[in-house]
């Protein structure tokens, strides 16, 4: 999806300032702690690319939306409150959402207006209309793929239909912090089993893969985080004085992270994969 304003008409002017308005409202009011929540959830094996920098396939093809596009209505909500993005996870800083669309289902429309980033758990073929710019694309959501949407600067009203045969199923977080934090220098360039692969002005986001056994160097976290798992058994987490924290993982589960210095083990039997994102 591309990042730039969409031109609407009157009734959808008035029904995406509703989204704005209340999404912003949501994220000025909020103030609790941190939490950490492991959500567990399957998806089907696929081979993972390289986010960011890698686009899915196929974004410039045209079709008609599939009739349960329509049977949703033409209501616009914001997206924390579209059905199928089910708000699992909150702070200050971050709203999580596991996104489900199964196949031949569509989204309603939803308004979003903060910076989005979605990890693609298990893809599927998916059609997505955006409001005022005609007609839809044909979207290949690529599993262990990354999507990003700066709606901060240029919010959109969309609808995504699953025209596939698979589940779409995402990790998806809103940045409800309206302003950067400037935390620090977020920079794990050089370290094993690191790689960069969304670097936008709120967020970074990097793929982490350990073979069994395998420890990544010491690092250090600067600003609040999120960890998403898309493979992988057991972690054990060490910070310098402390006995490790061991974590068993999930395809598709989810954790907040904060600030500190830390080590990373694969602690399973099998290869571990997952993105670790860092806001800025």
């Amino acid at each position: 999806m591309t990042e730039r304003d969409i031109p609407r008409d009157n009734a959808d002017k008035a029904s995406s300032a509703a989204g704005v308005d209340s999404q912003r409202r949501h994220a000025m009011l909020l103030g609790a702690g941190s939490t950490l929540l492991s959500v567990v959830a399957g998806f089907l094996p696929g081979t993972a690319r390289a986010a960011g920098d890698s686009a899915p396939t196929d974004d410039s093809a045209t079709g008609a939306a599939p009739p349960s596009a329509a049977a949703v209505g033409s209501r616009v909500v914001p997206t924390s409150e579209e059905p199928l993005h089910h708000v699992v996870m909150q702070n200050s800083q971050i709203r999580v959402m596991r996104v489900m669309i199964r196949p031949g289902e569509s989204t309603m429309w939803h308004a979003q207006n903060l910076t989005f980033v979605n990890t693609i758990i298990n893809g599927s073929r998916s059609f997505i209309q955006r409001k005022g710019e005609g007609a839809g694309k044909v979207v290949e959501m690529v599993t262990g793929s990354v999507r990003f949407g700066d709606y901060q600067t240029a919010g959109i009203v969309d609808q995504v239909s699953n025209i596939g045969n698979a589940l779409i199923h995402q990790v998806a977080f809103e940045v409800i912090a309206l302003e950067r934090g400037n935390y620090g220098n977020a920079d794990r360039s050089g370290l094993s089993g690191f790689s960069l692969v969304l670097d936008k002005a709120r967020v970074r986001g990097w793929r982490v893969r350990l073979q069994p056994g395998e420890i990544a160097a010491p690092y250090r976290q600067f600003g609040p985080g999120l960890r998403v798992v898309l493979s992988g058994e057991r972690l054990i987490e060490q910070s310098p004085g402390d006995i490790g924290k061991q974590t068993t993982l999930h395809k598709g589960d989810a954790f907040f992270t904060e600030a500190g210095t830390r080590t990373l083990t694969n602690g399973g039997e099998t290869p571990l994969e997952m993105m670790e994102y860092e806001l800025l």
